[in-house]
Parts: C-alpha cells; structure tokens; sequence
C-alpha cells in the first residue's frame, strides 16, 4: 500500500467504533489504514504499526483516558508529529484539556462523545469528512467502497448503513436569495481557501507586489479568521513558502518577522513555521528570541528552526532549554545540539545520561555521535558494554560517526548481537557492520566485509 492514507490510531476497547469511523470513512472516499484489517498474522506487529505511521498522510486518533495512558499510543501519536504528519484528534470520552500531550494542543478536537446517537455522529462525521478532504484532497482517495470484514472482527461492528456525506452545493446569489445563511460555515470556510488557492497555485506572481497583498491576505485570516479558516490559512501559507522557497521577496520576511510578537502563540507559532520552509536565515535572530516563549510549542518550534536554520554558534542559546519543565522542548533541543556539532555542548549534555530518562539518554547519545568529537569515547564505551539493546544500538551508531579507530574491536564484539529496538529494523548487528564501514580504515573495511561474507552463507538471502 502507497503512503496515500490516513492512518487510524486507537486503543483496541474502541475497536467497534474504529471500524464503523474506518468504514464510512472509506465510502466516502477516503483511503484508511487500520491495523486490524492491514497487518497479518504472521507480520511483526510493532514493526507494521511503525512502518504504518511512516508511510501516512495524516492520522486519526481516537483520544480517550486510556489512549493517552497508552505507551503504545502515545509512541504513535510522537512518531506522527515527529514526522510532520497532520493529526485529527477524535474525542470518544470527556478529556480535561490540561491532560492532552503537546502534539494535540495545536489541533482542533472532533466530539464524538456521543457518537451512538445518529444525527450526533452524522454531524461530526460531515465535518470530519470535510476536513480531511480540504486539506488533501485527491492524495487520499479511496475508490473501494465499504470494508470486507474478516469474520472475527465483523460481529463487532455496528449493525448500520454507511453514512454518505454529500458534496455540499452552493447557492447562486440573486433578488430572491434568502436573508439567512444558505450553506453551513464550513463550505463558507472551504469557499474562501479555494479562492486564495486558486491565486496562488497555478504560478508564482511576477508582480512583488501582487504577491504581498496575497499573503497579506493570508496573513490577515491567519490573524484574525477563525479557527478553521486559521488552520487553512496556515496550510496555504506553509505550502506557498515552499514553493517559493531561497526566492523569496525581503519585504515578506520583514512582515513575517512582525508577526513573531504576536500575542496568540498560535500565530507565533506557524510564523515561525513558514519562517523555516522560505528557509529565511536572516530572521534568525528574531527565531532565537521564541526560545524563551512562554508556550512549549513555540519554543520546541523555535528550536527546531534553528536546526535548520542555525549554526554551531547558536548552541550556547539553546543550552538552558535542556532543563525545559517540557519533555519534548527538552528532546528537541537534544537533537537540534546534535544537528548544529559545536563540541561546546558536549558539557551540558553529559549530565542527561546519568538521569537515564530513556528517550532524553538515546537522542543524547545520538546528538554525541553527530557532533563527533572524540572526548566522548570512553563515555559511549561505557554506555555500550552496560545498556539495554535501544542503548546499545544507538551508541554502536554514534561510535560509528566518532570515526575512531578504538572503537573497531567493540564493534567487532557487537557483531554477534541480533538484537535490537523493537521499532527499528536494523539489528544491533546491522548498525555495526554501518559502523565499521564509516569508520573505513583496512582493518575495519576487512572485519565488515568478512561479517557479511559469513551472514550470506548461513542465508541465501543474506539477511
């Protein structure tokens, strides 16, 4: 199956409405991955689910108590938003706001609550339908109508029609027009965006100052629209700055960079977005002073957007964030100090590995591989012949990146080890043998191609 589809996050007590949502989803015309009716039996489960989030569009996550006290769940819904991926979060129970995760806080809920009650889940199911298709149109059409239901799972369906949503029609304005609104807000919304799409999409304005006054426009809607024509007007922001991306006009950064004091972090916020997808440099400056924003999402943002649009001049700002209260601003940060290689935050970082928090321990030791300074052997020597197979694997891949000759006879040893994360293919074994190879000096070139010479003959495939 292709990457076009929308993949269905869940805990399995709400499987009955996974599939009724699946289904009707699917007959009208959206493509759905569900890992019930994707995955075989004999498939490696956790691999499946992952490689299922790899390959989405977007995701739709039916948000309940238990759901966000699932590690698995909440390991999809990290992976998704790492990955950039749009989420449509899909409320099944009443959740106390404080209590969702940082990927849904710049989301809009759906409320199901109550989806047993027709009209109720007809209503939703409309918006949803419109949602979905608004933003991607025909990248995720389905044409294979309803679900064909292994027996197991066809008793746990509900026994009801599938819902058609139809395509709503617009009325034509004229002296007998009704006074009162004659289609719902959400057409009224769509209507609009498919106007600045249509000024924007077929080419890049040559006139500059066309140009600003569409995204003053844009600008204007994301300031000042409502909640679903913000989201829109952020979409067609982000996709007209990759499309003009290194080429665009001073004047627009110079506007965007204003916006970055914004009092709605939300605003802040997809700035600093668009900010990184025109690949502006020169609002750097004005990025790094979001690092001290008081919304978490803005300062992960900003973080990021150093990553891209920063250098190893910039690490000594981002040391503070490592002690951020917020788990993900702190991992950002982690990866982001990998990413830009001064050695200078070689100090900071250290400490992380003590206070072994898993996540923050493996993207440490990934960040120390990347900056590649040689100070660090003994610590990923140490961290190697004492971890678990997720520390083990990761740091065989940093010693690999030290380039360090001292480190081929422990690589050799890890050799042996089939081991490995249970979201990553590659084994322990596989990283080596990667290693090895980075590390490129005759003896290590010799012990990688021996390995391998070895794997083929006890399989013919090689694996």
């Amino acid at each position: 199956m292709d990457n076009n589809y929308v993949f269905l996050s869940y805990r399995s007590l709400d499987i009955e409405f996974g599939l009724k949502i699946v289904n009707d989803l699917k007959v009208n015309g959206i493509r759905m991955w569900m890992d019930k009716l994707e995955i075989r039996p004999s498939d490696d489960w956790v691999n499946a689910l992952s490689k299922g989030v790899d390959g989405c569009t977007a995701m739709l996550a039916l948000i309940t108590p238990e759901y966000l006290k699932s590690p698995y769940c909440i390991r999809e819904l990290h992976r998704a938003y790492r990955l950039n991926r749009m989420i449509f979060p899909i409320l099944l129970q009443p959740i106390n706001p404080e209590d969702l995760p940082l990927e849904l806080e710049r989301t809009q809920s759906l409320d199901f609550i109550n989806w047993k009650d027709e009209k109720h889940y007809h209503t939703e199911l409309t918006k949803l339908v419109h949602a979905i298709k608004s933003r991607f149109g025909d990248l995720i059409r389905s044409t294979t109508g309803m679900l064909k239901l292994p027996p197991e799972l066809a008793e746990k369906t509900v026994e009801a029609p599938a819902v058609i949503i139809e395509k709503p029609k617009l009325a034509v304005l004229s002296d007998e027009t009704p006074t009162e609104n004659p289609f719902p807000m959400e057409t009224l919304q769509q209507t609009d965006a498919e106007i600045i799409t249509e000024l924007i999409n077929p080419v890049i304005p040559a006139d500059q100052a066309t140009e600003l006054d569409i995204i003053g426009d844009m600008l204007n809607q994301l300031t000042s629209g409502d909640w679903g024509g913000r989201q829109e007007a952020f979409r067609l922001l982000r996709e007209y700055a990759l499309k003009i991306k290194g080429v665009y006009p001073k004047p627009m950064v110079e506007r965007l960079v204003v916006l970055l004091s914004h009092e709605e972090w939300m605003v802040r916020w997809a700035i600093a977005e668009v900010l990184v997808c025109l690949g502006a440099k020169e609002a750097k400056s004005a990025i790094l002073s979001l690092l001290k924003d008081t919304h978490q999402t803005v300062r992960m943002t900003a973080v990021r957007a150093i990553a891209l649009l920063g250098d190893k001049t910039d690490a000594e700002a981002l040391i503070p964030l490592l002690q951020d209260k917020q788990t993900m601003v702190r991992e950002a940060t982690i990866q982001t100090l990998g990413t830009l290689g001064n050695p200078k935050a070689i100090p900071a970082l250290l400490p992380l590995l003590i206070h072994r928090e898993e996540e923050a321990c493996l993207y440490t030791i990934e960040a120390l591989g990347k900056i590649g300074d040689v100070s660090v052997f003994d610590t990923l020597l140490h961290v190697l012949n004492i971890g678990d197979e997720k520390l083990r694997w990761v740091c065989a891949e940093a010693l690999g990146n030290l380039k360090d000759a001292r480190a081929i006879p422990h690589l050799q040893t890890c050799l042996a080890d089939e081991r490995g994360p249970l979201w990553e293919e590659k084994r322990i074994c596989d990283v080596a043998f990667i290693a090895l190879e980075t590390i490129g000096t005759p003896e290590a070139k010799t012990i990688a191609t021996q390995w391998k010479i070895n794997r083929a003959k006890k399989s013919p495939s090689g694996a």
